[in-house]
């Protein structure tokens, strides 16, 4: 997607598929919320929930089974080290904490952090959320138990 253009590119063949609902979001977004990037970890959190699956598998599944296996990344680590991990732990990870970040806190919160991000990309999560990063890690983990 394009979102400062406010267009969605189709790529789709035998081995990749990129269509659908998460590029329409990332456009969604800018045009919506806000046109300042808050980085990838929401960003691309909130597309990726939009899919509502990884390679058919739901998101809160794959992340609780990260957990379950001591690789859950920590959040904060996620949010500021994105490109250390794999697609396939950053995007469902990313996209099973928004899940529990909107039922927790609300989606009217989870957009004014989204907005507020995009403003001062040094501000936390923790901040925006108004708990401390042991706090967060340990209320999404125990979100990812009861799923």
């Amino acid at each position: 997607a394009d979102e400062l253009l406010s267009r969605v590119y189709i790529l789709y063949s035998d081995s990749v598929k990129c269509i659908g609902s998460h590029e329409l979001t990332h456009v969604l977004l800018r045009e919506n919320l806000s046109r300042k990037y808050p980085g990838e970890f929401l960003d691309e959190g909130m597309a990726e929930l939009s899919d509502g699956t990884w390679d058919g598998k739901a998101h809160r599944e794959i992340a609780r089974d990260f957990l379950m296996q001591s690789k859950l990344p920590r959040i904060s680590d996620l949010r500021l080290a994105w490109e250390k991990y794999p697609d396939h732990v950053s995007y469902p990870v990313s996209a099973a904490f928004v899940a529990f970040a909107i039922e927790k806190y609300g989606l009217k919160r989870v957009q004014e952090m989204y907005i507020s991000l995009g403003e001062d990309s040094s501000k936390s999560l923790e901040a925006c959320l108004h708990e401390s990063p042991d706090n967060l890690q340990k209320s999404f983990e125990t979100w990812l138990r009861k799923k």
